[in-house]
């Protein structure tokens, strides 16, 4: 299971918006419905979640005599636990089984809890949902966490994929792909949301501090609400991406003019501005200078430095053609080609 993430690599999705990760080595978004995702836990793993739950419960309750505040948790973690079986329905057979990777989403993992989770407040979580029909459905690994009680977690990690928790998704394809427009910036000019980041705007990118693409990007965010009982459903995502090819690199600020100056001579049009953010077109050639991409204030980090990014090459969003106009680009501004690959 994750370790609590707190403030990082958190996001809130507003309700009935999607939540995307945007994938800058591929130039593109990916989008997931997550207002119309569900669980589901077959009967006898839900009987023996509950058992298990119970029976660590029943040692918290122990040493409660003497400790009122811990009573009073375990009554509520208890009247979580009677209601949990009315929001965890067994799968239909008739949904299809889906297997990670999905595009760049390599696992999924849920967590159930009495109270919220990392640093979301009750108010992040949808409602309680109303039943509807899944199509898809996709075996999760997860656990039950009472932070309350000793932090006690009992884990839902059986070696029978039938026996765990499950995602339901009202599609096949319930991870949809959308490009990135080449003609706008990408959607990271308003906080950091990358690695390390968090987002209220219900978007993560596979950006790194250092300003480089993120192999690896975990992601948590609240699902919904588990009814009467006062339960909260947290879901957790594993996004990887590939580092090779290169499609942008970070700058010394130095190099900042002499690449606008290239890029000019070079037969590119600049066809936007802002915030000292540019994008430069040559026929089906698109590139972009982000130089002013907000940091990690709690890093001392105000500002990334500046990146340059080649979002389309000979009309193609290829990783391997963009980074070859990228080396070719670079060459030509500061005669010499910096390392791709460091």
């Amino acid at each position: 299971m994750t370790a609590g993430f707190g403030t990082e690599n958190v996001c809130w999705v507003p309700e009935g918006e999607c939540l995307r990760f945007v994938d800058l080595l591929h130039w593109t978004e990916w989008r997931l419905d997550l207002d119309r995702w569900r669980l589901a836990l077959p009967v006898q793993a839900r009987e023996a979640l509950i058992a298990q739950t119970r029976e660590a419960l029943n040692l918290c309750r122990a040493r409660a005599e003497k400790e009122p505040e811990t009573f009073r948790d375990v009554e509520h973690a208890e009247s979580f636990l009677i209601t949990l079986s009315e929001h965890l329905d067994p799968p239909s057979e008739s949904t299809t089984s889906l297997t990670t990777p999905l595009g760049p989403l390599a696992s999924i993992w849920v967590r159930l809890s009495d109270i919220p989770l990392e640093s979301f407040f009750e108010e992040d979580y949808r409602p309680t949902p109303e039943p509807v029909k899944s199509f898809g459905c996709i075996s999760s690994l997860g656990a039950l966490r009472l932070p309350l009680c000793d932090d006690l977690e009992v884990p839902l990690m059986g070696a029978d994929p039938e026996d765990r928790i499950a995602v339901l998704t009202p599609a096949i394809d319930c991870v949809g792909e959308y490009p990135l427009p080449l003609d706008q910036p990408p959607p990271v000019l308003d906080e950091f949301c990358g690695l390390r980041g968090n987002s209220n705007r219900g978007k993560m990118v596979n950006l790194t501090l250092d300003a480089k693409i993120s192999s690896d990007t975990p992601i948590a965010t609240p699902l919904f609400r588990l009814g009467r009982g006062g339960g909260f459903a947290t879901i957790y995502f594993h996004f990887q991406t590939p580092t090779s090819p290169t499609v942008l690199l970070p700058l010394p600020p130095g190099h900042v003019h002499r690449v606008e100056s290239s890029l000019e001579s070079q037969g590119f049009q600049r066809t936007l501005s802002e915030r000292r953010n540019q994008i430069w077109k040559r026929d089906e050639d698109w590139v972009h200078c982000l130089w002013n991409i907000p940091g990690l204030e709690s890093e001392d980090l105000p500002v990334l430095d500046p990146i340059i990014v080649v979002a389309q090459a000979e009309g193609s969003r290829d990783p391997a053609l963009r980074e070859a106009l990228l080396a070719a680009i670079l060459h030509t501004a500061l005669g010499e080609v910096p390392d791709l690959k460091r």
